[in-house]
C-alpha cells in the first residue's frame, strides 16, 4: 500500500490491533488522501501531522491532518482501550488544544504535543508540552490509562512536575 504522492510524506509510526492498521507521520502535501469528514481536511501549515486508520485488509476508514499554521510531526502512536494516542512535535501556536489539559499554548520554539482520537477519527483532546526552548518527544506509552512520555529538552522551565526526581535541568 502506498501512503502518499510524489511530495514529502513521512511515515514515523505504525500500530496494529486485531482489526486495524494505524499509520502516523507527516506531510507537506496539501492533496494528501484525507477523507471527507475527517478531524482536519486541509493542511494547516508547511508540514502537518497525518494519521490514518485502516482495516487489516488496508481499507481506509479515515485519514486526517493534524496541524496548525507552522509545522507538526507525529512520532509515536498507541492504541489503548478503543482510542488512539499520538505523540508529536509542533512549531505552531494555534493547535486546537483542549482546555483543562496539561498545557494549552506553545511555550517555546518546538513543543511536544499529545492527542487522543477515538476510532471514528474525532479528536478527544490535545495538549502542548514544553518550556521556553526546544522540546522533542520520542516515547509514548499508555499503561492502565496513565500516559508516559519521554524525550529531550533544551528548556529550563515548565517541564518537570512537582515531586519529580530531577525538577531542574542538568540536575540528573
Amino acid at each position: 500500500t502506498f501512503w502518499g504522492f510524489n511530495i514529502r510524506n513521512k511515515l514515523d509510526a505504525i500500530e496494529t490491533t486485531i482489526q486495524h492498521l494505524i499509520l502516523a507521520g507527516s506531510t507537506t502535501n496539501p492533496n494528501a488522501l484525507v477523507t471527507t469528514g475527517a478531524h482536519q481536511t486541509t493542511i494547516g501549515g508547511n508540514e502537518d501531522g497525518l494519521i490514518s486508520l485502516m482495516t487489516k485488509s488496508r481499507v481506509v476508514q479515515w485519514t486526517s491532518f493534524l496541524g496548525g499554521s507552522n509545522e507538526e510531526r507525529m512520532h509515536q502512536i498507541q492504541f489503548y482501550q478503543g482510542h488512539l494516542y499520538l505523540l508529536g512535535s509542533t512549531l505552531s501556536n494555534n493547535l486546537s488544544a483542549t482546555s483543562g489539559k496539561f498545557q494549552t499554548t506553545n511555550n517555546g520554539l518546538r513543543d511536544a504535543l499529545a492527542a487522543k482520537f477515538n476510532l471514528n477519527g474525532s479528536l478527544k483532546w490535545l495538549s502542548y508540552m514544553g518550556g521556553n526552548d526546544i522540546d522533542w518527544p520520542f516515547f509514548l506509552k499508555v499503561i492502565n490509562g496513565n500516559i508516559y512520555i519521554a524525550g529531550y529538552t533544551y528548556s529550563s522551565n515548565n517541564i518537570a512536575t512537582p515531586g519529580a526526581y530531577s525538577p531542574i535541568k542538568g540536575n540528573f
